[in-house]
């Protein structure tokens, strides 16, 4: 699942983008969320309240009322959010070389047609799963989910009979652990070694929500603790130092 913000003034852009979604997540099988804001202001207040940086992309107008998409996508990188990508729509070529200024993936010009759309969101949907170590796909039961890696916690095999091949990540921004099918070998090749490491046959764990560590056992920033294996102490210690 991807998350998606649609920041523009007009309501029938809201509308149709909704429309375009929808049409292509049954005719794509990707499936999105989507929120809707309909100025700057609203959508860099949603980003001072959120504890974490939530989307994956944002389709933003350039020529919203107060602050316009260009001076909003510079408070976004600032905050800052290097990942979430950013599909400019506007009536008008002349921002184009603006946009290169905020990394921005695409830009899109109005009327927006449906084809047009299809093939940069089919861009974007094969684009984000290939930035390496910094999202991860998941599958929960039938669904495909985009996590960034920086929101991830730590990894626990489920020990279980009837849960083989089941991972519970933990998220920074949820309480409850979601469960994943995959092994724990495998999601540890698809992450950043330097950040994420294996310390204990059944714990993978993120350096950067260590809060406390001893010979035995890690305290991680959502206060659960795991046991350090013996074979791995010596690495955590080389490795969070």
């Amino acid at each position: 699942m991807f998350n998606i913000a649609v920041c523009d003034t007009n309501i029938e852009i809201h509308n149709l983008l909704k429309s375009y979604f929808l049409r292509f997540s049954v005719a794509k099988r990707f499936v999105f969320k989507i929120e809707y804001f309909f100025s700057g202001e609203e959508l860099l207040e949603h980003y001072r309240s959120a504890k974490k940086h939530l989307f994956h992309a944002i389709f933003l107008e350039i020529e919203l009322s107060g602050i316009d998409g260009l001076e909003t996508a510079r408070e976004i990188r600032s905050f800052p959010d290097h990942d979430v990508q950013i599909i400019f729509i506007t009536h008008h070529e002349k921002y184009m070389l603006n946009c290169f200024d905020v990394q921005a993936f695409q830009y899109m010009l109005k009327p927006i047609c449906y084809d047009l759309f299809q093939e940069k969101l089919l861009m974007l949907c094969h684009y984000i799963p290939s930035l390496v170590h910094h999202f991860l796909s998941v599958k929960v039961n039938n669904e495909q989910l985009i996590l960034r890696t920086s929101d991830i916690v730590s990894l626990v095999k489920i020990k279980h009979a009837l849960c083989q091949n089941k991972v519970e990540i933990s998220l920074i921004q949820k309480n409850e652990p979601i469960v994943v099918s995959g092994t724990l070998q495998g999601y540890t090749e698809k992450l950043d070694p330097t950040l994420f490491l294996l310390i204990h046959r059944s714990v993978i764990v993120n350096l950067n929500y260590v809060q406390a560590f001893t010979s035995e056992s890690v305290i991680m920033s959502n206060q659960v603790q795991f046991p350090i294996g013996r074979s791995h102490s010596k690495k955590f210690r080389e490795l969070y130092c």
